[in-house]
């Protein structure tokens, strides 16, 4: 008699769901890092990265989050993750590089400029901070409004 033979696939990602369900970010991580071998996927390598994120795996974090741009490198939300990333491990320089390429693929992008902005005005670079902000307040951004009051006058 023939077995049917489960699809590798099928049997990943439900071992994949039971880790996410019980949140053993290891099992999560292995499951996730198979599937995501067989069958890459932004939305994927995104999920898998936000709960490392969330339970404070950093480097497992940028690992899935930089996976995912190598399928679609146009992601500003991707981007501006990898700056917190890189600003929790003191990273200055790849936290700005992070936000500006998230400002380049959409130069309109509200959490970038607020967050950029905010990060100009943490490193003393008000002149820069105040320009975003302007650009956001002109776009209609209330927080951009409030902060341009305190950072631009």
């Amino acid at each position: 008699a023939n077995r049917l033979q489960p699809n590798a696939i099928v049997v990943i990602d439900n071992l994949y769901t039971i880790a996410i369900q019980s949140r053993q970010v290891d099992e999560v991580v292995n499951w996730g890092s198979k599937l995501f071998n067989k069958k890459p996927t932004t939305d994927l390598a995104n999920e898998i990265a936000l709960l490392c994120y969330s339970v404070q795996k950093f480097d497992w974090s940028r690992v899935f989050y930089e996976k995912s741009l190598t399928i679609n490198p146009n992601q500003p939300d991707v981007e501006i993750n990898l700056a917190l990333i890189a600003f929790q491990g003191g990273a200055l320089d790849s936290t700005e590089k992070h936000l500006k390429k998230a400002l380049s693929i959409q130069p309109e992008h509200m959490p970038t400029l607020e967050k950029l902005a905010t990060f100009y005005y943490q490193q003393g670079k008000l002149v820069e901070a105040c320009e975003l902000l302007q650009k956001a307040v002109g776009l209609g951004s209330a927080k951009a409004a409030q902060m341009a009051e305190q950072v631009c006058s």
